[in-house]
């Protein structure tokens, strides 16, 4: 007996579709109603979307006017959501800064040739040159996924020039055949009618910070910072080819607070300042060479730096922005390498009592940044 042949299940045709009315569905001769579930689901859903921000804040609304997208580096500055978004940062610029220290020593006396031996030049003569460097970061945002707004930032930071290369020459003073340069308490060369004075100073830094951010627009930073200033100076007499040096060195350790602001931004433009206090542990070592005698010298100090920053920055491209901006640095309690010379004798020993001054570092930072 043959067998019966199944028909294929191409051809069954379309499957029959349980009616539907009203918002119901009829399944198995049992009426499901759909809309009673579905409507408060859907307001259940609306508002865990509305609320499932990062801890605290609030529903993130775009600003009135700011089109999409946000540049990235404007959603620091937003209450919502999006200000956690970015997880890494950079910049790179180049500073310009104007050295200037608060003491002024003698530097170089007429030789009573002409008149009374006179105090011609003091060593403020070497005050107020410009030093260029290189200034770079890297940030890490949202290191803590259970509570947002911590992160972590290394900034990078040296100026290193010469301040100053002055000449003197006698015949413009008209009281004097020869200039006596003074430098570490001793009349060092023989004086001639020409007189070379260099100062090259250089200051490196390096920071690490822990950043917290507890709301739009401010950051509040603590951590470690290291700065190294190394001075050196230079008497230089044509006449009789002879050189006085000295140099000093400054290496610091401590620990730094701060905070950053942002004082005004339309999401495109941002006006920020910034404070840091850091207070160092200062190892000095330094020494002084002329007419073939030598001194060297050490010490420890309890120094300190203010860090100020006033500047704007303004968006380029989503990801980009550029920024020029005011930078302060007041050292106070550093050894430089000037007053060195008018406390310590090239003719003592090496135990002699160090000078400790302060020193003003300010001009301006300009560079790029990116947040991704």
């Amino acid at each position: 007996m043959a067998p019966k042949s199944a028909a294929p299940r191409f051809m069954e045709g379309p499957r029959p579709t349980p009616p539907q009315f009203n918002g119901m569905d009829v399944k198995n001769n049992v009426i499901i109603s759909v809309q009673p579930v579905m409507r408060p689901l859907s307001i259940v859903l609306a508002m865990m979307t509305w609320a499932t921000t990062s801890v605290g804040q609030i529903g993130f609304v775009d600003p009135p006017g700011f089109g999409d997208p946000i540049p990235t580096l404007s959603k620091f500055d937003i209450d919502g959501p999006d200000r956690f978004e970015p997880m890494i940062g950079g910049q790179i610029g180049r500073m310009a800064l104007m050295r200037s220290g608060d003491e002024a020593a003698p530097l170089v006396l007429s030789d009573g040739s002409l008149g009374p031996v006179e105090l011609l030049r003091q060593t403020d003569l070497l005050n107020n040159g410009f030093g260029t460097g290189t200034r770079a970061s890297l940030q890490f945002y949202n290191l803590m996924k259970t509570r947002p707004g911590w992160d972590m930032e290394l900034l990078y930071f040296d100026v290193d020039d010469e301040i100053a290369n002055e000449t003197l020459n006698a015949a413009d003073f008209g009281n004097t055949s020869n200039l006596i340069d003074l430098f570490f308490q001793s009349v060092p060369n023989t004086p001639g009618p020409i007189s070379n004075y260099r100062l090259v100073s250089g200051l490196e830094s390096f920071e690490w910070q822990a950043v917290y951010r507890p709301r739009a627009g401010l950051r509040l930073t603590g951590g470690l910072r290291w700065l190294d200033l190394e001075e050196e100076f230079a008497i230089f007499n044509p006449s009789s080819n002879e050189t006085s040096f000295a140099a000093v060195e400054n290496d610091m350790l401590g620990v730094q607070i701060g905070a950053e602001a942002t004082l005004w931004t339309n999401h495109s433009v941002r006006v920020f300042t910034g404070l840091k206090y850091a207070l160092f542990h200062n190892d000095i070592d330094g020494g002084a060479v002329s007419a073939g005698n030598r001194v060297t010298f050490a010490d420890h100090e309890a120094s300190s730096l203010v860090d100020l920053e006033l500047g704007i920055s303004g968006a380029i491209s989503e990801r980009f922005s550029v920024h020029i901006a005011y930078k302060g640095l007041f050292l106070n309690d550093v050894a430089a390498v000037v007053p060195q010379s008018d406390a310590i004798s090239v003719f003592g020993g090496n135990d002699q009592r160090v000078r400790h001054s302060n020193i003003d570092w300010d001009g301006l930072h300009y560079g790029i940044t990116f947040v991704y």
